[in-house]
This record gives C-alpha cells, sequence and structure tokens, in this order.
C-alpha cells in the first residue's frame, strides 16, 4: 500500500506487516511458536491508554509530524507483542497504569 512505501521510504520499514498485519496475528505467530500465553497492543492504543493526561499534553507540544493524524496512523501500525510460558503471566498490560 502508499502508507506502507511512505513508511519505509522514511527509514521505517513494517518488516512484518504481510505476514503478520494485526494484533491477532501476531497473538497467533507467538502461540504456534508454543509460547503460552502473548498479548498484543498496538503503540497507538498503548499511547491513548496508558500514558498519562500530563505526558501527553507534554508530548503534544513536540512536534514529531506534521499531521497528528498521520502519527495516529502510522502508530496503528506498530505493536508491542508481551509473550510469556508462564500461563499466570497473560495479562500483562492489565499491571500497566497511566
Amino acid at each position: 500500500s502508499t502508507m506502507v512505501k511512505n513508511i519505509s521510504a522514511r527509514g521505517c520499514p513494517l518488516q512484518a506487516i504481510m505476514s503478520f498485519p494485526d494484533c491477532a496475528a501476531q497473538e497467533g505467530r507467538y502461540k504456534e511458536a508454543g509460547w503460552t500465553g502473548c498479548e498484543c497492543i498496538t503503540m497507538s492504543k498503548l499511547y491513548d491508554t496508558y500514558t498519562p493526561d500530563d505526558e501527553k499534553i507534554r508530548i503534544s507540544r513536540v512536534e514529531i509530524f506534521d499531521e497528528v493524524e498521520e502519527w495516529n496512523l502510522i502508530q496503528g501500525h506498530y505493536c508491542m507483542v508481551c509473550a510469556t510460558l508462564d500461563k499466570q503471566s497473560t495479562e500483562f498490560w492489565k499491571d500497566f497504569s497511566p
């Protein structure tokens, strides 16, 4: 897609987007490899959910991209995955709080 090409041109290639295009695919990837628990969250959701409001205000003053919408769209294509072999650690993100 155009967005994938644009991101690659900026030096941020989405290495696995075709094979693992979303969080469900990423989680499946790890579970198929034998990990007991796996959770995936997009960078956009991570920021929206776990970044304190005062930090969001501070960050909003630093302009990384010209368009906030572009930043949000890009962050929706990146994710953080926590995969564990311990069944008790399957809810990794619940331990984060803003």
